[in-house]
């Protein structure tokens, strides 16, 4: 086994994305004045971890006066608040 030393000139961009898809989804329902609920879902992720991701996301951004997640019948929901 042996270690490599290489300088470099500058580090490489990251490549993981600075917004997750929840987020983006989120800023979309929220931007889309016309729609009052919104059904979503994600291949090959169970409905309870999306909404569990999507209600982090919303007490990480403090959205509760604007927005909440439901889970009804296995699908998941995103309300806007009145």
């Amino acid at each position: 086994m042996s270690i490599e030393y290489k300088p470099i000139k500058e580090l490489p961009k990251p490549r993981r994305a600075r917004k997750s898809e929840y987020e983006e989804i989120i800023e979309k329902f929220l931007n889309d004045k016309a729609t009052k609920y919104a059904e979503i879902s994600r291949e090959g992720v169970k409905p309870v971890s999306l909404a569990s991701a999507l209600r982090r996301i919303i007490k990480q951004r403090n959205l509760y006066s604007k927005i909440t997640v439901s889970v009804i019948g296995g699908k998941v929901y995103l309300v806007k608040k009145a």
